[in-house]
């Protein structure tokens, strides 16, 4: 399980609910990784080097990694679909 998101209407409903989720999560057996994990909620996530604006849902990009989207999508693009 890569990422987890929890939609709520406040700031303190997404604490309690990330609360639950962890805690949840720990009784199962998943060890998480609190280093690299991002634990406090948050309207802007940074994913894959796109930056996530969830309120209004726009992506957000450096020209670096648009580069690179683009370079990945063009080679999708360019594959010989057999069916």
């Amino acid at each position: 399980m890569d990422d987890i998101f929890h939609a709520q209407a406040s700031f303190r409903q997404a604490c309690c609910t990330h609360d639950i989720s962890l805690q949840c999560h720990f009784t199962l057996g998943f060890i998480v990784n609190l280093a690299k994990s991002a634990l406090v909620p948050s309207q802007v996530m940074l994913q894959l080097g796109v930056m996530n604006e969830m309120a209004s849902g726009i992506l957000f990009t450096s020209p670096g990694s648009l580069e690179t989207i683009v370079h990945a999508m063009l080679e999708l693009l360019c594959l010989t679909q057999v069916s």
